[in-house]
């Protein structure tokens, strides 16, 4: 059995966790505790985590000062999300991929 201590008082598992729950939340004190908790959580969950603490970048802010992406986030700006255009970009790849196919059999 294992003997938990609060400033040197003993006590069970249950009343320990309570009181360490009470300071942050049990999440918290893995991250800070264990090195590995962050890696052992799934990818979706860590970014979650590290944009909590470092807080969300906006598209815009990540395309400011970059012609390249400045055309993308117009094209996110015109009401569709990032999914959204990903899938009319290969859409348009595979029509065109298509038709370049048929160019040698096709008779007009």
């Amino acid at each position: 059995e294992t003997i938990y201590y609060w400033n040197d008082v003993p006590m069970q598992q249950k009343e320990f966790q309570q009181k360490v729950y009470g300071i942050l939340d049990e999440t918290v004190f893995k991250l800070i505790t264990n090195p590995y908790a962050l890696n052992s959580l799934k990818w979706q969950d860590r970014r979650g985590i590290l944009t909590q603490m470092s807080g969300e970048l906006s598209n815009e802010e990540i395309a400011s000062g970059n012609p390249e992406y400045e055309a993308l986030v117009a094209n996110l700006t015109q009401g569709k999300t990032m999914e959204d255009y990903s899938k009319q970009i290969k859409a348009s790849v595979k029509k065109s991929k298509d038709d370049l196919k048929q160019i040698p059999t096709r008779i007009d």
